[in-house]
């Protein structure tokens, strides 16, 4: 417990720094001479490691309170819900700093600054609504008292859904979410053709589950909820994994043409320089 408060203290006291490295890791991007893969790799490090300090510190908490001698029903109802909290709000804040304005995806992935402020919009209501929401249903879940469980964990249930709906909705609608552009400019990919399909799928999971549990199955609604967010994550861990692997192939490609760039100018100097030689430059007789 006292190595995780150093750790929390050490996060909040490199935060300064980690911004200001953040940034002059920026301004190397886009210049051939500076820009590489490890910028990249650097800035997604410094973002992990801002997003740590809050989740850290529910984790912490949570895992104290397991390990309290005055532990009852309603701390362990408190740790499962500081459990379930702390990853979903990492994972929030994480991409909340990827997306945030001069952040990874707008200067190293080159994404829209349109679209951006859509996401940072949805990330925000997970952090601010949806992070409490969650807490509170899990909370009453684990309540040792069904009444409770069956109503207010019921309840707060289905506003989660209803908040993953709204976001969903926000994100993937294929005339104003993330994707339209995409959407636009290609209009013969399959993954194109099939947008509604995708936009049917993320809205109209959460109301299934949100139907699922005012027909009595709370439980196998909340277990398909968990693997239903987790799913989430793991997508969008992908889509960052493969931006990496892109932005790697694409800056190999600018490097080569770059050095051929370079050697065909060397090239070319080093040929004037030979037609201006002394033998050149000598008079006929």
């Amino acid at each position: 417990f006292g190595a995780a408060i150093l750790l929390f203290g050490l996060l909040l006291f490199s935060w300064r720094p980690l911004t200001l490295r953040f940034k002059a890791l920026n301004r190397k991007v886009g210049r051939p001479e500076t820009d590489h893969i490890g910028l990249t790799l650097g800035a997604l490090a410094i973002s992990a490691t801002r997003a740590l300090p809050l989740p850290l510190m529910l984790a912490v908490f949570g895992w104290g309170l397991s390990r309290s001698p005055l532990h009852t029903d309603f701390t362990a109802a408190v740790t499962a819900s500081l459990h379930v909290v702390a990853p979903f709000l990492y994972n929030t804040l994480l991409f909340r700093m990827l997306c945030a304005r001069n952040g990874v995806m707008q200067v190293h992935f080159g994404w829209s600054v349109d679209r951006l402020p859509i996401i940072r919009k949805q990330l925000d209501r997970l952090t601010l609504v949806g992070a409490p929401i969650i807490f509170i249903a899990v909370l009453v879940f684990y309540s040792p008292t069904p009444a409770y469980r069956e109503s207010l964990g019921r309840l707060a249930f289905i506003v989660a859904m209803a908040i993953f709906t709204g976001v969903a909705h926000a994100l993937l609608h294929p005339r104003t979410g993330v994707a339209a552009p995409y959407y636009r400019a290609h209009a013969v990919d399959w993954l194109s053709r099939l947008r509604w399909l995708w936009y049917a799928l993320g809205t109209g999971s959460p109301v299934l589950l949100a139907l699922a549990s005012l027909l009595g199955f709370l439980y196998t609604a909340a277990t398909l909820t968990g693997h239903l967010v987790d799913t989430f994550w793991l997508i969008l861990a992908i889509i960052v994994v493969n931006l990496v692997v892109t932005r790697w192939l694409a800056l190999a490609r600018e490097r080569i043409a770059w050095e051929a760039v370079r050697k065909a100018r060397e090239e070319k100097v080093a040929a004037a320089d030979g037609d201006s030689g002394p033998e050149n430059l000598a008079s006929p007789s």
